[in-house]
Order: structure tokens, then C-alpha cells, then sequence
């Protein structure tokens, strides 16, 4: 019995021995777990600016020793402009208990900031204008004197310095305005001092307050209703994210737009000085690297960061009506830009232009013949021309159509792929979502096509799919009903017609309606999905008791738009249009992104790349050059009177 027992005994032990040795396993890989740190990055919205300073701090974490999935876990969250959104994902931040948090912007820094108070989460920020304005417990006679938990870096836009380069490049320079959100402490500042420097300097600063960015628009062409000289805006989060339209608009009145931020100027304004925010991030980056290896937050100080950056677009002097200038000693100091001729260009680059290492073939891809496509198309000739570059020495491209057939495109892409074509070259959207689904080995280019982060790509702007780049296609649609209202300033609803099938045509449609309620006037929206269908749509829009018809873009109805017009020429309803080609086919007004201008800014960026540019270098970016153009016959056929000063502004009148 005693030898059983000890047996016994001795099997218990056993298991209790091999059970403690598992759990103490189990609890050692458990605690290994553990150890990687997790941090939060936040950020208020997407616009380049932040999207540079978020990937610098995650560079800035690597130089420490910190990369995501090794030794760190790095978790982004974006509250996409909105500030409800970043006050709940601050409080989210704060209940999951990180390890660290990074803020970049003003408004992440204060929404954290408040979120934070007593859990007390190690806190770094970054991309902020003013951190003393920010009512987060910072002291400006003291920056030593902060929450033991809380630290970071300022970076104050160079006002002072923008309007002085203004000035420089039109000393003749009397009026500015400005756009900006009272409700934003970084914008204040900036408004603050800009006051205080056109005083210095004899200019008026005239302002325009808005409380959204929908308002920015139309408080920018009541400030260029004012007479204004140029438009200067930034250091206002609200203002960022509606640069595009104002700069199209300012374009229009043939003023320039200056900015306190150097990628603006590779999207149509004429000055962009404003800190390089890559660095600010990786600035901000290293100093939550140190705070994770054991440093003190309550001993650093807050600081102000500004390494400038200069951007500068060329292009945009042929179009001003005052004579401004960039001297040669300016050009030389900026550090990105556009020439005269629209190639973008970037001093900090690592790899520049030269001849090709190769013949490169390229596949043209294209969904339809249609007018728009054929502009844009014979602008990428003229693009890959004007950057220097020679078909059949350099290049040869084979063009394939897929004859509006959206089912082949796929197959086409397949084909190019197997045929050794070293590029993808993609015209109109759904050849680009055709290409994006099954080409990453080789770059992707593409023109007339709906911005790619509405069409798959889950990227940004400035950091997207690494093989893919190119110029979208978004219609000057708040312009329009800017010009619709002085047309026709009685009218209640417009109608348009949109292919269910086509993503960038059912986006249009989206944005055409939230631009016409902006505007006072009902969308009627007609669904048609083929050729045969067109007629009978466009006639039973026009029975809908709209005032007029405002035909989106899209490829099956730009090539049905005659139908679209006879229909309207028998209900005498006059026709707006967004391709240039329409005026000539019987819309009587048409104001349209420059399809051809668009096509070749795409390949002055596909002959970089051949050369050896990566396609990740160039962030997404819409046309910059619009077209007005007017069909006074069409118009009085429908009864309807083209204003004198729509008549000066345009480009041609049929």
C-alpha cells in the first residue's frame, strides 16, 4: 500500500510539477506579449499636410528602435475633419489604455488633452500651430511648466514670411484675403499675425469667417467678389480640406492662391511655404521613441519646430492678370514645384530625370471612344513629347479598347500583363479599378479617372498604393452652380442622367446633388445603363419639371450626349456640360477640367517614372486647369441669356 501511495504521490507531484512548468510557460509568452508597447497615432483629417507629419512620427519611431509588428504596435485612428469623431476616438484611445499617444494637429492635440486628464496616458503631439493657445495647461512665459505627461513641438506657419514673399513677387501687391474658422485656435493665431505683417508691409487683409468647410467656396468668391489679389490660406484645419475648388476658382478670376504648406503648390497654387511636416513627424516620432525607452516627459520642454519647405508653381504665372514674378534667387531656394511647362519637380528627391534605362512598352488602356478620352489621350502624347521623350526610341505604347464593354477590361489588363507591357496606362475609372485589382508588380498610371481612394485604393493621397499614379478627374461642380444661378437665378431643380453601372459616374451624381443643394436647387437624377436606353431617359428627365439639364461625366453618356440634347432641344431646356467638346454638340455652357491638360500632366509624372521615379512619390492629385467655354445659339434657343460677364470670362463662344 505505501509503495502505491508513493506512486500516487509521486504521480500527483508529477502533474502538479508539469502543470506549474506549463502555466508558468504559458504566463512567461503571455508576458512576452506584452512587452511590445502599443501606441496610438491620431490625426484630425487627411489632407497632405498631416498625412506627411503621421509618417514621419512612424519614421521617427523606427529611427528609435520602434517598428510596427517587431517592437512596437502601432495603431492609427483618423477622425476624417470631423470633431465629434475625434473626441470619441480620444476617449476610446484613453479606455483601450495605450502605452503612448501621438497627436498630430490642434484639434487631436486638445481632444486628447481633455480625454486625458486623469487617466494621464504618456502624451506626445506634433503639427500644432500655436500649443499655448490650445487651453491644454501650457504655459507660454514658461514652456518648461507643463502636465508631467503631456509634451511636444509648435510649429507656427511662416505667415510673416509668406506675405513677404507675396510681396516680393508682386511688389505691386495692395489686397489679400483670407478664409478662416474663428473656432480654431491654430487659425486665429495665424490670422493674428498675418494683421500685424500687411501692416508692415501696406497690403489690406480682407476676411471671410466659416464655420464648415462647405462654406469655404463661397466665402472665398465673396472675397474675390471684393477685388482681392491673391487668396491666402492655411494653418485653419477647416480650410485644408476645401483648397481644391478655391484654387479652380481663383484660377477662374485669374488670381493665385498662397498657402502655408509646399504640396499646394504641386495642385495649382502659386506659393506653398510652410514647414516640412515629414520632419516635424519624425521630430515627434523620436520623442515618443525616448519616452518608451525610459525618458521623462515632464522634463522636456515644448519648442517650436519650423524647417521650412518652398513650393513654387510656375504655371500659374501665365494665367494672372498682374504681373507676378519669381526671381531666379527664390527659384533656386524652393524645394518642390511645377515649371513653366507643368513637370513637377523635387529637390529633395533622390533620383532625377535622364534618359530612360530602357524602351518602355506601355498599354494603353481606355473603356470607350468617346470626346473626353480622346483629349485625354491625345494629352498623354503630348505629355510623354514635352518631357523629352521619343516614340520608338524611347517608348512604344499599344492602345486598347475595350469598346464599352465593361467586362472586357479585365481581360485587357490580363493581355497587356501578358504581352510584357512594363507600364498600365489607364483611361477612365474602371479601367483603373480593372488595373489596381490585378497589377501590383509594375507601375500603374492613370487620367480621367475618379479620384482612387474613391475607387479602391485605401490609401491617401500622399501615402498610396506604391505602384500607382496619376491625376483624377473630379468636375468643377460648385463653379458650375455658381454659373447656372447667374444664368438662370429663378430656377429650382436641374436634372442629369447617371450610369448605375460606372462608380465615377454614380459619385458625380452624389457630388453634383450635395453642390446643388449648396446652392438652393433640386437634383432630378434619370438612371440609364446602355446606349439604347439614353432617349427614352433624357426624354422622360425633361418631363420632370426641371429648369435645366447638367450632364455629369461619365463614359457612357458622353458618348450618348447627342440624344441628351435633342431631348432637351424639344422640351427647350438649354444644356450645361462638363467636357469641352459639348459646347460644339449643343450644350450651351460648359465648364470642364482640361481633359487634354489632364492627360499630359499625368505623363509629365509617367516620364519620371520611367526614368526612375518611384509611382509612390507622387501624391494623387486632381486637374488643375478648367475650361469655360459657351454656346450662345444653344442658350437662345432655350430662351435663356448669357450675362456679359460669363460671356468676358470665357474661353471661346460658338
Amino acid at each position: 500500500m505505501k509503495t502505491v501511495a508513493a506512486r500516487i504521490g509521486l504521480g500527483l507531484t508529477l502533474i502538479v510539477a508539469v502543470s506549474a512548468l506549463l502555466l508558468y510557460s504559458d504566463s512567461a509568452q503571455r508576458r512576452g506579449a506584452r512587452r511590445l508597447p502599443r501606441v496610438a497615432v491620431l490625426q484630425f483629417s487627411s489632407f497632405p499636410l498631416i498625412e506627411e507629419a503621421v509618417e514621419g512620427t512612424i519614421e521617427g519611431l523606427k529611427n528609435k528602435g520602434f517598428e510596427h509588428g517587431k517592437t512596437v504596435l502601432i495603431e492609427r485612428f483618423n477622425a476624417h475633419g470631423d470633431l465629434p469623431t475625434m473626441n470619441a476616438i480620444a476617449h476610446t484611445v484613453v479606455d483601450s489604455r495605450f502605452d503612448l499617444v501621438a497627436t498630430l494637429s490642434t484639434p487631436a492635440l486638445q481632444a486628447m488633452a481633455a480625454a486625458n486628464l486623469e487617466s494621464c496616458i504618456p502624451h506626445v503631439f506634433g503639427a500644432v500651430t500655436d500649443p499655448f493657445a490650445c487651453g491644454v495647461g501650457l504655459k507660454r512665459e514658461d514652456p518648461a511648466d507643463h502636465p508631467p505627461y503631456l509634451a511636444g513641438i509648435g510649429t507656427f506657419q511662416p505667415v510673416r514670411e509668406t506675405l513677404r514673399l507675396a510681396k516680393q513677387l508682386y511688389p505691386g501687391l495692395k489686397v489679400v484675403g483670407t478664409v478662416w474658422n474663428p473656432a480654431e485656435t491654430c487659425s486665429e493665431a495665424c490670422v493674428r499675425l498675418a494683421k500685424a505683417t500687411v501692416k508692415e508691409l501696406g497690403i489690406e487683409l480682407l476676411e471671410a469667417n466659416v464655420e464648415n468647410s462647405s462654406g469655404v467656396l463661397e466665402a472665398a468668391n465673396s472675397l474675390i467678389a471684393r477685388g482681392v489679389e491673391a487668396l491666402v490660406l492655411g494653418g485653419d484645419n477647416t480650410v485644408e480640406t476645401a483648397i481644391p475648388p478655391v484654387i479652380q476658382t481663383a484660377a477662374q478670376a485669374r488670381i493665385p492662391v498662397i498657402t502655408y504648406d509646399s504640396g499646394w503648390a504641386l495642385r495649382g497654387a502659386l506659393i506653398g511655404l510652410g514647414a516640412n511636416y515629414h520632419t516635424v513627424g519624425m521630430t515627434v516620432g523620436e520623442l515618443a521613441g525616448d519616452v518608451l525607452q525610459g525618458a521623462s516627459l515632464a522634463k522636456i520642454p515644448i519648442v517650436d519646430t519650423v524647417p521650412k519647405k518652398l513650393g513654387l508653381n510656375l504655371t500659374v504665372l501665365r494665367g494672372l492678370r498682374a504681373p507676378w514674378r519669381v526671381p531666379p534667387e527664390v527659384l533656386a531656394s524652393a524645394d518642390v514645384g511645377v515649371d513653366e511647362k507643368g513637370v513637377p519637380w523635387d529637390r529633395t528627391a533622390t533620383k532625377t530625370a535622364g534618359a530612360p534605362a530602357k524602351k518602355w512598352k506601355i498599354a494603353l488602356i481606355e473603356q470607350v471612344d468617346a470626346p473626353a478620352i480622346e483629349e485625354s489621350r491625345k494629352g498623354v502624347f503630348a505629355g510623354l513629347k514635352e518631357a523629352g521623350l521619343v516614340e520608338g526610341r524611347d517608348y512604344e505604347i499599344r492602345i486598347l479598347n475595350a469598346q464599352g464593354d465593361l467586362a472586357a477590361l479585365p481581360g485587357l489588363v490580363d493581355a497587356a500583363v501578358t504581352g510584357g507591357a512594363d507600364m498600365i496606362y489607364t483611361i477612365t475609372t474602371p479601367a483603373l479599378q480593372a488595373a489596381m485589382n490585378k497589377v501590383r508588380d509594375r507601375p500603374v498610371l492613370f487620367t480621367l479617372a475618379l479620384d482612387p481612394l474613391l475607387a479602391g485604393d485605401e490609401g491617401t493621397h500622399g501615402n498610396h498604393r506604391s505602384n500607382v499614379a496619376g491625376v483624377f478627374d473630379r468636375s468643377p461642380f460648385e463653379p458650375m452652380m455658381e454659373l447656372i444661378r447667374q444664368c438662370l437665378p429663378q430656377a429650382r431643380a436641374i436634372g442629369t442622367l447617371f450610369a448605375p453601372g460606372e462608380a465615377n459616374s454614380v459619385n458625380f451624381r452624389n457630388e453634383l446633388e450635395k453642390a446643388a443643394r449648396a446652392a438652393g436647387l433640386q437634383l432630378v437624377a434619370v438612371a440609364s445603363s446602355s446606349p439604347s436606353e439614353v432617349p427614352d431617359a433624357a426624354l422622360a428627365l425633361t418631363g420632370r419639371g426641371i429648369d435645366a439639364i447638367c450632364q455629369i461625366n461619365d463614359n457612357l453618356h458622353d458618348a450618348a450626349f447627342p440624344a441628351i440634347v435633342d431631348a432637351a432641344r424639344r422640351a427647350r431646356l438649354p444644356v450645361f456640360g462638363f467636357s469641352a467638346g459639348q459646347a460644339e454638340k449643343g450644350a450651351a455652357l460648359v465648364l470642364s477640367n482640361d481633359h487634354f491638360d489632364g492627360g499630359r500632366e499625368s505623363a509629365l509624372i509617367a516620364a519620371q517614372v520611367i526614368r526612375g521615379a518611384s509611382p509612390a512619390s507622387f501624391p494623387y492629385r486632381g486637374i488643375a486647369k478648367t475650361r469655360l467655354v459657351v454656346n450662345r445659339k444653344a442658350a437662345e434657343a432655350a430662351n435663356m441669356r448669357i450675362p456679359e460677364a460669363i460671356l468676358r470670362r470665357a474661353e471661346k463662344v460658338h
